[in-house]
């Protein structure tokens, strides 16, 4: 068929349309869209922690038309000294807000969302994605301060704007670290988790998926496994360490392997601690459980 021929089918202008438009469309996005985008995330997370945090997006990249973001990398940064400024002034004002009782330091590699609706959510709709993948996730998170709530309420009171009934249909960590400490200049953490992945299946932020007895922690399915896990107990004096973890909320299993209850002091400064004559004691389990 002869291309002047060709150029006569209605048809074939509607591809060369479509075509430019895509073109159109992917230009706008590389040159003002991602930047633009960057841009409000990371002054939207300055100003709604109230400088608590700063967010660092590296390689930012989205396609509207697919509904899909992704980062090479992020980091979200705990600002202490805002803390510390934070929470004098809600202990000599008790009207102001009180300091969070937690600041968490995250470091992704790459971070993939895809399926997100974005007409949805330009229309005052949830966030509703189809998958959210993190790679090399490092969380540490620092206990600022005790809790002293009597009771907390079910996340899905707690979140509000697009978060509110949230759903997403897959989640996927992989090798991650997750560290909890007691004050920011703890020597130690009181939990780790060391090389863990995890997979989220219908997860969806609402009051049905809490009730809803076939669900835990609002997700259909949640399937965890790690590599050493260590707990140290409030008072210092032991820590249990399992050299691997699994479970699985679907089958109701979970397995620890090779778990073993470490003294942290000796006979005699444990009985300094306590203020009597005491001894450690140690153990061993190889066999999973």
């Amino acid at each position: 068929m002869k291309i002047k021929t060709l150029l006569q089918k209605w048809w074939v202008w509607l591809l060369l349309i479509l075509a430019s438009l895509l073109i159109i469309i992917a230009i706008l996005t590389s040159q003002y869209f991602n930047p633009w985008l960057q841009r409000e995330l990371e002054s939207r997370v300055r100003e709604e922690s109230n400088g608590l945090y700063t967010l660092k997006l590296n390689g930012l990249d989205s396609s509207l038309l697919s509904g899909r973001i992704t980062a090479d990398s992020i980091h979200l940064i705990p600002d202490f000294e805002a803390w510390d400024k934070q929470h004098e002034i809600s202990q000599q004002d008790t009207a102001a807000a009180a300091a969070p009782r937690t600041l968490m330091n995250l470091k992704t590699d790459r971070l993939v969302l895809a399926g997100i609706n974005f007409i949805g959510i330009l229309r005052g709709k949830p966030l509703d994605l189809n998958k959210l993948r993190v790679l090399q996730p490092t969380v540490l998170i620092t206990e600022m301060r005790q809790d002293t709530t009597a009771s907390h309420e079910p996340l899905h009171k707690s979140v509000d704007g697009i978060m509110k009934n949230l759903q997403i249909g897959t989640i996927e960590v992989e090798k991650a670290t997750l560290r909890i400490r007691e004050g920011q200049d703890a020597e130690t953490d009181r939990i780790s988790l060391w090389d863990f992945t995890m997979e989220v299946r219908d997860l969806q932020l609402d009051s049905t998926a809490f009730e809803e007895e076939k669900r835990a922690y609002y997700a259909r399915l949640i399937a965890f496994e790690s590599g050493k896990a260590e707990f140290t107990l409030p008072d210092g004096t032991y820590r249990l360490q399992a050299a691997a973890l699994k479970a699985n909320t679907e089958d109701g299993t979970l397995n620890i392997g090779n778990l073993q209850l470490i003294p942290l002091l000796d006979n005699a400064a444990l009985a300094r601690q306590k203020g009597k004559a005491v001894s450690t004691i140690g153990w061993r389990c190889r066999r999973s459980i």
